[in-house]
């Protein structure tokens, strides 16, 4: 037994509003792409006196990035051309929320440890709510078909390496998936 948890970097805008029940095109929804893509590109703090410019962070990040986003972002909280107190603190819920449901962490567990030959993995969602185990179950099947893909591209070209580091994400093997009740989470 161990715990399971998934990068909030890997989960697009659209991921997010589907989780959270919102419209991907409503002003909440589009304040999440753009605290997604400030988080992964960089921005600036709204102190007048003493702004800062917070660094990006394009591959992992964490849930208290986004929030220190939303909240320290001088775009979004301009009050001319950001967003509205409500939309920021409504988004701001959510991810406070996110972070009790104890699923999410900056580092998330490799595929490599879900998915190995002769091994069998079961990822117990039955304490999470419908949506935040649908969401659970499309980060892995999207991350585990990706993996297959470049695993079968590397194969047929010949360039299988299992000493190169950076391939650990796609070095997986041919990986049956079940998934119990299923019909509950489509």
């Amino acid at each position: 037994d161990s715990t399971f948890s998934i990068q909030p970097s890997l989960l697009t805008a659209e991921d997010w509003a589907l989780t959270f029940g919102m419209d991907r095109f409503s002003p909440t929804g589009l304040l999440l792409d753009k605290v997604l893509e400030k988080v992964k590109k960089g921005y600036t703090t709204k102190d007048e006196e003493n702004p800062k410019v917070v660094r990006g962070k394009e591959q992992t990040f964490s849930i208290d990035d986004l929030i220190n986003c939303l909240d320290l972002d001088a775009d979004l909280n301009d009050r001319d051309k950001g967003y509205k107190q409500e939309s920021i603190r409504a988004v701001v819920s959510r991810f406070d929320a996110a972070k009790s449901w104890g699923i999410f962490d900056e580092s998330g567990t490799p595929l490599s440890l879900l998915s190995r030959a002769g091994q069998m993995t079961i990822l117990d969602t039955s304490f999470l709510d419908d949506t935040v185990s649908a969401l659970v179950i499309g980060i892995i099947s999207r991350r585990l078909l990706s993996a297959r893909k470049l695993s079968t591209r590397r194969e047929a070209a010949g360039k299988f390496d299992n000493d190169d580091d950076e391939s650990v994400e796609i070095n997986v093997p041919p990986t049956w998936l079940f998934i119990d009740e299923a019909h509950t989470l489509i």
